[in-house]
């Protein structure tokens, strides 16, 4: 019995629907005003330099400076962020595909992201489809998974390695992302060290 998932019709066809699932959520995403935070950062330079502004940040509530630096830098520009959010869940799809099989295959990608959309609407709504919730966590959670996929592959470019390096640092502000990557790098030390 042939593999359905070879079928040429069969890959246009998860192509296609990726395509249109990231137009979807690009068309969707929109900056909130009403939201605090969505408001804070679309505004934070009217009264203030980009470096005044994450200066009074990093004194005040948080050291997230490169977060907070790309967010109030972009956020004005909605062709960047309506690009970043799909671009950031098909990262982690493609990672996933990365990870699991050690090279991207076009079903895992596929799976990956229609189990990332089957989250439920309150959770997507507060994360993928929040604006700042974008920069905060998705972006961050993106690239931790790109850098998770270059680490355990058999093989790195070293393009890969450098993009990796500087992705640590950057999404390292996120604290959360940073323990998961660092749980996640050593249970794949150990399993490693048991084979």
């Amino acid at each position: 019995m042939p593999n359905i998932f070879t079928n040429q019709y069969v890959k246009i066809a998860m192509l296609c629907s990726i395509a249109i699932i990231l137009l979807l959520i690009s068309l969707y995403l929109k900056l909130n005003l009403a939201n605090a935070d969505d408001h804070f950062f679309f505004t934070a330079t009217q009264q203030s330099t980009v470096i005044n502004f994450l200066e009074y940040r990093y004194e005040n509530w948080t050291g997230r400076i490169p977060i907070e630096a790309i967010t109030i830098l972009t956020i004005q520009y909605s062709f960047v962020w309506k690009f970043i959010a799909p671009f950031c869940l098909l990262l982690i799809a493609i990672s996933i595909s990365r990870i699991v099989c050690n090279k991207i295959i076009l079903f895992y990608v596929f799976l990956s992201l229609l189990l990332m959309l089957a989250m439920p609407y309150a959770v997507g709504i507060n994360t993928v489809l929040w604006l700042t919730g974008v920069y905060f966590y998705i972006l961050p959670l993106s690239l931790c998974f790109y850098t998770m996929s270059v680490f355990v592959a058999k093989r790195q470019r070293k393009i890969e390695i450098v993009l990796s390096f500087i992705f640590t640092f950057y999404f390292s502000y996120m604290e959360q992302i940073a323990i998961f990557f660092i749980f996640i790098c050593a249970v794949w030390l150990f399993l490693q060290k048991d084979l």
